[in-house]
Formats: structure tokens, sequence, C-alpha cells
């Protein structure tokens, strides 16, 4: 005969009205754990071998739902008066539905968590967070630094069923190098700057886009020549010559012989934004939003070689051997100009028969696309380098120039 079940109830917890056969003694490991975790801390009357109710986690979701009907029932059934003072709403809650029994506390250990958790991103010091855990503000340095932990555990998992859930949907690929504009910049007799430079890759899905083919009908998206000089040199001599070859100098005596310069009138606030995104923001609203947007990966190097951005793709690789999500389909990376010119160097490398680089095949799936604010970022950075260079050739021939004259004069 099945061994009879002993532990019938009822639940020796104080106004636990549950109807159930689940319940179970309160063995002395379970005790002592609970009294670790601070579990016990509303139940300090509990015993070792008293019966308890086997409460199902329930999620924060549906801890408020059930506040919310309770509230709902007491005021507009019951016309009961509103209760504002914090120990009698909390009492007047765990009355009513025994689930709602520390539940408070549970939301305050986890914005003790979150703050804590906070307060290290911000650089607090650890004798900080200690400081605030003891007066009860903050979990423990201790507590955030294993919470840490936890959570870059977890992540490769939650990246990984990302992509086996929206496997059937474009993807988009952002890889940028992010620093903290804040550190020292002064450089010393080893390092020209104390910053530290963060190769980041994040994606996200393109709702109602189905994948694209990187080969359609035997035909690749990719030239394979990549840079093909002679449509190039075609543009520039039928469409462009006459525009581009002109000089500064040139282009002002045209303006002057054809009274253009006056139509010249700049708003000198408007020239300082580097690109407006309203137009596009107010079409696309939810595509320009952060979410179903996730971190792929993230590591502490620059962005300055080819080798360097192959790494970061392979971080992307990694979870396509895993997963199979690419599916020989194609993977917009949106970059900056380096992205744009070392990745398609890479794919160059790869379509090249006498290469020696070391280039994985699947990197012929990645197309680096330059959005219109790296475009015009890029471009007025390129104007001010260029602008510096002259102006320190001019000032140093001045330089030059002058310590003559006075070599001369003496």
């Amino acid at each position: 005969m099945p061994k009879q079940k002993t532990n019938k109830g009822s639940c020796s917890i104080h106004n636990c009205n549950k109807e159930s056969t689940m319940f179970r003694y309160l063995t002395d490991n379970a005790f002592a754990k609970a009294l670790a975790t601070g579990t016990l801390q509303q139940y300090l009357y509990l015993q070792i071998d008293q019966q308890i109710y086997l409460l199902l986690q329930l999620s924060l979701t549906d801890k408020i739902k059930k506040m919310t009907t309770i509230i709902y029932n007491k005021q507009l059934k019951e016309s009961a008066t509103l209760v504002l003072e914090p120990n009698n709403f909390k009492k007047m809650l765990e009355e009513s539905n025994s689930d709602l029994i520390g539940f408070f506390d549970e939301i305050s250990n986890q914005f003790k968590l979150e703050l804590g958790l906070y307060l290290a991103a911000c650089g607090a010091f650890c004798k900080t967070i200690n400081t605030l855990s003891n007066d009860g503000i903050s979990v423990t340095n201790k507590t955030v630094y294993n919470n840490k932990k936890k959570i870059a555990a977890q992540h490769p998992s939650k990246v990984k069923k990302y992509f086996i859930k929206n496997k059937d949907l474009l993807c988009v690929y952002n890889i940028d190098d992010y620093h903290n504009i804040h550190e020292k910049r002064r450089p010393d007799d080893t390092n020209l700057s104390g910053a530290t430079h963060l190769a980041t890759s994040m994606c996200k899905k393109i709702e109602q886009y189905r994948p694209v083919p990187v080969i359609f009908n035997g035909i690749s998206v990719h030239n394979l020549v990549n840079i093909d000089a002679s449509i190039i040199c075609e543009q520039l001599i039928n469409k462009y010559q006459g525009l581009f070859d002109l000089s500064y100098s040139q282009c002002k005596i045209q303006w002057a012989s054809t009274k253009q310069s006056k139509s010249f009138k700049f708003d000198c606030i408007d020239q300082l934004t580097i690109h407006c995104y309203n137009d596009a923001i107010a079409k696309r609203k939810e595509e320009k939003k952060i979410k179903e947007t996730i971190l792929i990966g993230i590591k502490e190097q620059p962005l300055y070689s080819m080798q360097d951005y192959l790494e970061i793709l392979n971080i992307i690789l990694k979870y396509d051997k895993k997963t199979n999500y690419l599916k020989n389909h194609i993977a917009p990376v949106i970059a900056d100009w380096p992205g744009q010119l070392f990745i398609g160097r890479a794919i160059t490398h790869l379509n090249k028969d006498n290469s020696k680089a070391q280039i994985p095949s699947k990197v012929i799936l990645f197309v680096p696309i330059l959005g219109p604010l790296h475009v015009s970022l890029n471009s007025r950075e390129q104007v001010i380098q260029v602008s510096l260079k002259n102006y320190f050739i001019v000032y140093l021939d001045y330089v030059k120039n002058l310590l003559k004259s006075q070599d001369h004069g003496e």
C-alpha cells in the first residue's frame, strides 16, 4: 500500500485560510535556510516540524492584480473608508488575502537591490554601499556583487532565447565603441588617456520583415570587387565633373558674378545640429524605441583595426553556431565609418583567393550600413581634421619665418 499522507494541515501561518492539500513540514534544513535569507522575518513565531502551506510563487503582476481587486471591493462594493496609514493598509491587504503576506517586504527588498546595483554602476565605493545597508536603505556590496555575477551568467542564455524566438524576423545589429568621456585625458609616461574603451554589439528585431538571403537567384548582395574603381570614375566624370573639382576660390568668384552669395543665409544655431531624426521618428515611432533591443556582448577593447571588428563579429557568430538563426541571411550592421571600412575590408579579403588573412566564412553575411547621423558626423569631423591640419601647417610656416627673421635681425 502507498504511504499515507501525514501532512494534511492546517497551516501554522497566522491568518492562512488556504483550502489545499499542499502542506509541508518545516524541516531543520528549511528553517535554517529561511532564517539565513530573511524569509522568516515576518514569521518568527514558526517552529520546526510545524506544517505550512506550500506557497506557489506568484508573479509581481499577479500580486498587484490581487491588491487592486481588494481595494476595489473594499471601496466600491463594501463602501469602506480609504486606509491611508501604511501599517494598517498592509494589515488590511494581508488579512484579505494571505498571498499578499510579505508583499511589501518583497518590494522593499527589490528596491534595495536595485538601489545597490545603481550605486555600484555610478562608481560608489564599497564602504558607501555597506553604510547604506547598515541603515536599511540598500543591500550589502557583497549582495550587489553576487547579483551582478548572476545577471552576467544568465545573459548568454537570454540572448540565445532571443535569437531562437526571432529567427524568422529580420534583425539589425549595431557595433560601436563606447568609452567614459569623464575619464582623465592627461597623458603620462605610458598612456595618452585613462578612458576605457568598450566594444559593444546590440541587436534589434524588425517586426513584420522577413530575413533577406545573402545570395538570391545566384547573385550575392555584395559587390565581389567591393570598391569598383571603374564605376566611381564613371560617376565622377559624367555626373560630378565641374562640381567637386572646383576650389573654394573659384566657387567664390562664380557666386560673386551671379550674386548667389547674397542668398547664402544660414542659421548659426541650426548649423550646430549634427543630425535631426524628428521626421523619421514621427513616421517610425515604434521602430525607434529601444524595446525588443538586446545587448549581445560587450568587450573591453578599442575598434581601431579589422581584427578588432572581427573579434566583435565573432561574438555574434558564436550564437549563430549554437542556434543557426542566421541561416545564410544577411545581418545588417549599423556602424560608423571605421566600421564600414574594416568590415568591408574583411569581406574583400574573404573573396580574395590569395588572401593571407584568417577571416571566418560567415563574415560574408554582414552588410555594413552607414546611417545619416554618422554621414553628417563623420563629414564634419573630417572637415575639422583637415582644417586643423592646414592650420598647423600654416602656423608652423609662420613660426619658422618668424624665427628666421629674428636670426637675421640679430
